[in-house]
């Protein structure tokens, strides 16, 4: 026997979206590799952003890299944050990998994924998708995509 509970809803039997404000509600920012953002050594930089009103968010986000052929990469970073340029070192809010001076060049495109982050908000807040790297010789850019869904 199957029985309806109280307070559950049925998701939707197509294929929409979820309107905005409601459960479900999905916004995304993407940057592609032929608009990648140029890094500096050392230096943060938001890859692109999303503002998302007052709820409960989930916020997810994709970092990729962009080597010129002799960069020596050392460390890269991928975050979501609420400050711009900025690396958030919250623990749970950044990933990292480590290369012991590594040439990644020659058309590999290194990935870095932050943790997948819930965003209780109180008013409009805008989420920044950031890319951290340390190299040196030659160049290093990031593109990728954010995006987040209402959770309630």
């Amino acid at each position: 026997m199957i029985q309806q509970l109280a307070n559950f809803r049925a998701g939707t039997p197509t294929n929409d979206n979820a309107a905005a404000g409601l459960i479900g509600e999905v916004i995304t920012s993407t940057v592609l590799a032929g608009s990648a953002i140029a890094l500096t050594s050392n230096t943060a930089a938001n890859i692109t952003s999303i503002s998302l009103t007052a709820g409960d968010w989930d916020v997810y986000g994709v970092v990729n890299y962009l080597c010129g052929a002799t960069t020596n990469v050392t460390q890269l970073y991928a975050s979501i944050s609420q400050t711009t340029a900025t690396v958030d070192t919250t623990p749970g809010a950044f990933n990292n990998q480590s290369f012991p001076g590594s040439v990644l060049g020659n058309g590999g495109v290194p990935t870095v994924v932050p943790p997948v982050i819930r965003k209780s908000l109180a008013s409009t807040t805008t989420m920044f998708l950031v890319g951290f790297g340390t190299f040196t010789v030659s160049t290093l850019s990031v593109y990728g995509m954010i995006w987040a869904r209402r959770a309630r």
